[in-house]
Protein backbone atom coordinates (compact mmCIF):
# COMPACT_ATOMS: atom_id res chain seq x y z
CA UNK A 1 0.00 0.00 0.00
CA UNK A 2 1.63 3.65 -0.95
CA UNK A 3 0.90 6.16 1.05
CA UNK A 4 0.07 9.29 0.99
CA UNK A 5 3.96 11.35 2.08
CA UNK A 6 5.19 14.75 0.22
CA UNK A 7 7.00 12.32 -2.08
CA UNK A 8 4.16 10.43 -3.35
CA UNK A 9 1.42 12.98 -4.22
CA UNK A 10 0.12 11.50 -7.60
CA UNK A 11 -0.39 8.27 -8.89
CA UNK A 12 2.48 6.88 -6.95
CA UNK A 13 5.07 9.29 -8.20
CA UNK A 14 8.18 9.05 -6.80
CA UNK A 15 9.55 12.42 -6.28
CA UNK A 16 7.86 16.07 -5.24
CA UNK A 17 8.05 18.27 -8.33
CA UNK A 18 6.87 15.30 -10.45
CA UNK A 19 3.49 14.96 -8.55
CA UNK A 20 3.38 18.48 -7.52
CA UNK A 21 3.40 19.44 -11.91
CA UNK A 22 1.02 16.42 -12.37
CA UNK A 23 -1.17 17.90 -9.61
CA UNK A 24 -0.76 21.18 -11.03
CA UNK A 25 -2.12 20.05 -14.58
CA UNK A 26 -4.89 17.93 -13.09
CA UNK A 27 -6.54 20.66 -11.05
CA UNK A 28 -6.53 23.26 -13.96
CA UNK A 29 -6.33 20.72 -17.01
CA UNK A 30 -2.53 21.98 -17.91
CA UNK A 31 -4.01 25.73 -17.72
CA UNK A 32 -1.45 26.48 -14.66
CA UNK A 33 1.50 25.81 -17.07
CA UNK A 34 0.25 27.66 -20.31
CA UNK A 35 -0.18 30.84 -18.06
CA UNK A 36 3.45 30.53 -16.64
CA UNK A 37 4.87 29.38 -20.22
CA UNK A 38 3.08 32.87 -21.40
CA UNK A 39 3.93 34.92 -18.18
CA UNK A 40 7.57 33.69 -19.35
CA UNK A 41 7.35 34.95 -22.71
CA UNK A 42 5.75 38.28 -21.80
CA UNK A 43 8.67 38.78 -19.44
CA UNK A 44 11.00 38.06 -22.50
CA UNK A 45 9.30 40.06 -24.86
CA UNK A 46 9.58 43.04 -22.24
CA UNK A 47 13.40 42.22 -21.27
CA UNK A 48 14.21 42.20 -25.32
CA UNK A 49 12.05 45.23 -26.74
CA UNK A 50 15.11 47.38 -26.14
CA UNK A 51 16.39 45.75 -29.25
CA UNK A 52 13.30 46.33 -31.53
CA UNK A 53 10.22 45.29 -30.55
CA UNK A 54 10.51 42.98 -33.68
CA UNK A 55 13.02 40.99 -32.53
CA UNK A 56 11.37 40.72 -29.19
CA UNK A 57 7.99 38.98 -30.82
CA UNK A 58 10.06 36.45 -32.79
CA UNK A 59 12.49 35.47 -29.87
CA UNK A 60 9.38 34.88 -27.59
CA UNK A 61 7.46 33.60 -30.07
CA UNK A 62 10.53 30.79 -30.65
CA UNK A 63 10.67 30.22 -26.70
CA UNK A 64 6.96 29.90 -27.29
CA UNK A 65 6.80 27.23 -29.29
CA UNK A 66 9.63 25.40 -27.75
CA UNK A 67 8.47 25.77 -24.55
CA UNK A 68 5.03 24.87 -25.26
CA UNK A 69 6.41 21.60 -27.02
CA UNK A 70 8.36 20.77 -23.96
CA UNK A 71 5.30 20.90 -21.75
CA UNK A 72 3.37 18.97 -24.19
CA UNK A 73 6.30 15.85 -24.40
CA UNK A 74 5.82 16.25 -20.47
CA UNK A 75 2.19 15.46 -20.43
CA UNK A 76 1.60 18.70 -18.90
CA UNK A 77 0.29 20.72 -21.63
CA UNK A 78 -2.38 19.95 -24.08
CA UNK A 79 -2.34 19.60 -27.76
CA UNK A 80 -5.08 21.89 -28.38
CA UNK A 81 -3.05 25.10 -25.61
CA UNK A 82 0.15 23.95 -27.76
CA UNK A 83 -0.77 24.55 -31.29
CA UNK A 84 -2.16 27.96 -30.15
CA UNK A 85 1.71 29.01 -28.93
CA UNK A 86 2.95 27.10 -32.14
CA UNK A 87 0.29 29.48 -34.02
CA UNK A 88 1.68 32.63 -32.38
CA UNK A 89 5.21 31.68 -32.73
CA UNK A 90 5.21 31.39 -36.04
CA UNK A 91 3.29 35.09 -36.63
CA UNK A 92 6.13 36.20 -34.14
CA UNK A 93 8.86 34.82 -35.74
CA UNK A 94 6.90 36.09 -39.82
CA UNK A 95 6.64 39.52 -38.33
CA UNK A 96 10.02 39.50 -36.96
CA UNK A 97 11.43 38.64 -40.57
CA UNK A 98 9.27 40.58 -42.91
CA UNK A 99 9.89 43.65 -41.00
CA UNK A 100 13.25 43.17 -40.40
Amino acid sequence: MAWQTPTNLVNATTGLFQGTAIWAYNVTFGLFWAMLLLGFCIVLWIATVRYGSERATGYAGVIGILGSLFLVTLGLMTWWITSIFIISGLIGVVYMILNK
